[in-house]
Parts: C-alpha cells; structure tokens; sequence
C-alpha cells in the first residue's frame, strides 16, 4: 500500500506498523519513499526564467506487508487489503521482534549482529541451523562471507565442530584463536 509521509522519522527500509480492522497489528516495510509535486513542465520553464510560482510537494511511502502472527504463532498475512484513510504508525520493537522472528522462546540462537536502524539483537535459532542444509545467497558485495564467518565464530564458541571448505581463503583466520 501507499501513504502520505507526515513524519521525517519515516525512512525507507524502515518499520511501519497498521491497525487491520480483522487480525490487529500488521507490520510493514517501507521499500521506497517519494516526493511527488504538482509542478509542470510549463511551470518549471517559468520557475526556471525567474517566476515566482507557487508550487505544492507531498512526500508518499510504499509499503510491502510483511504480516502479522496469529493464536498458534504463524506468521500470516491479513486477508483483505488494507482500508483507505487508515493511520500508519511507526512500528515498535515488540512487533517487529515477534513478525520477523528475532525471539525465539528459550531456544538457543546465535547472534549474528544488530537489526540495522532498531538496535535489536538477531539471533538465528540453532536448532534448525545445524539440522538440515543451510545456503546463504545475495549479490556480489554484500557480506555473505562476513555472515559466515560470524556464524562460524558463534557455532565454535558453542563448541560446535565445523568443516569449511574454503577455496578462496576468506576465512583462514578462523584456525587460530581470537585473541
């Protein structure tokens, strides 16, 4: 959905956070933010040779809902669209913990960093990390090895053994002990 900014706090790849009328707080993300005006290609020509003309400009958000958990702790999405004329919020910690899945009850999770912008820990559960395959995939640039070898830290703290076949040696540092 989209929304007219009325807040400077409102950033892109930030939380947001609705009221649906069927399943309570949903929690979105804000993909991209715009300034859209009411300026012309004729009024800009006359901004441009000196005019003083008036001129309107509006900031509006996109948002992708990401959902919301319900009674079992699923997370799902709400079932009809969002209603027009409907207030957004800037979403709370406690939600955006519960719908991404930062809390994980009691399980033991490893900590891999910071939610960036919120100051929340993220922790993966280690339960299903270290039972099933895992693959980290994204472009070129942006720390899939830094992730690894976060993650590789954490599990060797934990005592977990590791085989890491490493044909580029991007992680050869993890032979010797952190000093």
């Amino acid at each position: 959905f989209r929304f007219a900014v009325s807040s400077l706090r409102v950033r892109r790849l930030g939380y947001v956070m609705i009221d649906h009328v069927e399943v309570g707080p949903v929690l979105g993300l804000v993909v991209d933010i715009q300034r859209e005006s009411n300026v012309t290609f004729e009024t800009a020509r006359r901004i441009g040779k000196g005019a003083d003309v008036s001129h309107q400009a509006k900031l509006y958000a996109d948002v992708r809902l990401l959902g919301c958990r319900d009674d079992r702790g699923l997370l799902v999405m709400p079932p009809p669209p969002v209603q027009a004329v409907q207030t957004v919020f800037m979403a709370d910690q406690a939600l955006i913990s519960a719908v991404i899945g930062l809390e994980h009850e009691g399980a033991p999770g490893v900590y891999i960093g910071q939610l960036r912008g919120h100051g929340l820990p993220v922790r993966l559960n280690l339960n299903p990390l270290v039972q099933k395959h895992e693959s980290i995939i994204a472009k070129t640039g942006t720390g899939k090895s830094y992730m690894v070898g976060i993650l590789a830290e954490e599990l060797l703290d934990l005592g977990i053994p590791l085989v890491i076949i490493d044909p580029h040696g991007e992680h050869t540092s993890l032979m010797h002990p952190n000093l």
